[in-house]
């Protein structure tokens, strides 16, 4: 029997902020007349892959503001430096090449936006809203606020140089990242997907904007599109406080449809119109069946009035779970056990929405029984002590500032296992007394001393 001590990290905010990385597009499909993806795949500008050596989330991630707090600037550029320019400079990272009026893909991670979002306070319905701008005369200079809430559907909006081709719910209503959530869970068995040789999606189901192309557009040249994705942090009246955005920009080079059919997609014929959607055998290889369905129509803007409620025993129940799976407690056994520990985490955090100076109380200890994949039981104890630091005030930028405490809370759990190995970890968190609209990448660095 091996002894594991380890530092279980909870939270970091007063909701359990778990989703750490963005999303950005990742790669680009052409749709075929059935909704199935066809043809090679396109990237954005300066795609940089994450099996990169040293690849890091900013090489590809652009955030605006940049920085947490901050308000949003009309100098503020519409694409990360790599991106300001048709950079397309590896020919293994092309650009998507499609025909007038083709339907395509824009596809990107979920990162937890979509399968913990009740992990942040503020934070609106569906993960927010995507944007996609289309514009054949794009500048290096663009601005977010000169193309976003300025270009329009009918393309007369702002300078007139482009429009806004479709805006649509960051979550898809299927894709999700495997973690060991109730929301990907269920998803995985609504939403099958099975890992194909090749597949740099592995098992996990990716997201997806699904964009019509106009018509009108010159055969031989470039299309520049700019992907917006809002998840602003919002008051209770729907009210945006803090503006939290990000975007890819990219280019679908367009051919004649032959031109795009002699490459092995399927383009549509005469009596394309009339293809039923095609039989999914394994979700992420086609569309969303109810948008693409809808492309043809005439497109509507959606709106986010109302945040998501905030699931404190979720996220409890997932940081415990995620920090012993992350220590080689098999799946079955980290997730009963992050259920068994609520209950405890709860009383010994006495959570509340106001400030109480002092020890939080101790709840007394708590047994549950979880089962390893073997199925012999494993026995999970815990007990709580005072708070470890006395409350302090944090500054949050932009004005915005809360009180903290530390609680820390020890869980001890036995696992079956071969090699059998005896786990014990402290479970810290912060607890905040007001409202965190710090952007998650920054928490630690806020609170640590």
């Amino acid at each position: 029997m091996q002894d594991i001590k380890t530092s279980l990290v909870l939270v970091t905010t007063l909701l359990a902020s778990l989703a750490h990385a963005h999303s950005w597009v990742e790669a680009l499909s052409l749709l075929s007349p059935n909704g199935s993806f066809t043809g090679n795949t396109g990237y954005p500008r300066g795609m940089i892959l994450r099996t990169t050596p040293g690849f890091n989330d900013t090489n590809m991630q652009w955030q605006l503001p940049a920085n947490a707090g901050s308000q949003l600037l009309d100098n503020m550029p519409m694409c990360r430096p790599s991106q300001q320019t048709s950079n397309y400079t590896d020919s293994s990272l092309p650009k998507l090449e499609a025909y007038q009026g083709a339907n395509i893909a824009l596809r990107y991670q979920e990162n937890g936006h979509v399968t913990t979002p009740w992990s942040k306070p503020g934070k609106p319905e569906h993960s927010g809203v995507v944007y996609v701008y289309g514009t054949s005369q794009p500048k290096e200079d663009d601005t977010l606020l000169g193309i976003h809430g300025q270009w329009t559907l009918d393309g007369k909006g702002g300078d007139g140089r482009g429009r806004l081709l479709t805006s649509q719910y960051f979550d898809d209503g299927q894709c999700y990242q495997i973690n060991i959530g109730y929301i990907s869970a269920d998803r995985q068995a609504q939403f099958h997907r099975v890992a194909e040789a090749g597949s740099f999606q592995g098992a996990n189901l990716w997201c997806q904007t699904d964009v019509p192309l106009p018509n009108d557009l010159d055969v031989g040249k470039d299309y520049t599109l700019y992907w917006v994705w809002d998840w602003s942090t919002m008051d209770g009246s729907g009210t945006v406080t803090l503006p939290e955005l990000y975007t890819t920009c990219m280019d679908v080079t367009i051919a004649d449809t032959k031109q795009v059919g002699d490459t092995g997609a399927v383009v549509p014929d005469g009596d394309s119109k009339s293809v039923p959607f095609v039989s999914i055998t394994n979700y992420g290889e086609a569309a969303i069946q109810s948008v693409f369905e809808s492309l043809s129509a005439a497109p509507t803007v959606p709106k986010v009035t109302a945040t998501v409620p905030v699931n404190i025993t979720a996220s409890i129940s997932y940081s415990v779970a995620a920090a012993l799976l992350a220590k080689g407690v098999s799946s079955p056994a980290a997730a009963a056990q992050g259920a068994s520990a609520v209950p405890l985490v709860l009383a010994t955090l006495a959570l509340s929405t106001h400030a109480t100076a002092g020890a939080i109380p101790a709840a007394g200890a708590a047994t549950a029984a979880a089962t390893a994949d073997s199925g012999a039981p494993a026995a999970t104890s815990a007990a709580s002590v005072p708070p470890t630091n006395p409350p302090r005030s944090a500054d949050l930028g932009g004005g915005g500032e809360c009180s903290v405490q530390t609680v820390t809370v020890t869980v001890t759990s036995t696992i079956p296992s071969q090699p059998q190995a005896h786990s014990t970890g402290s479970l810290a968190r912060r607890r905040i007394l007001a409202l965190d609209d710090d952007d998650d990448d920054d928490d630690d660095d806020v609170f640590d001393s």
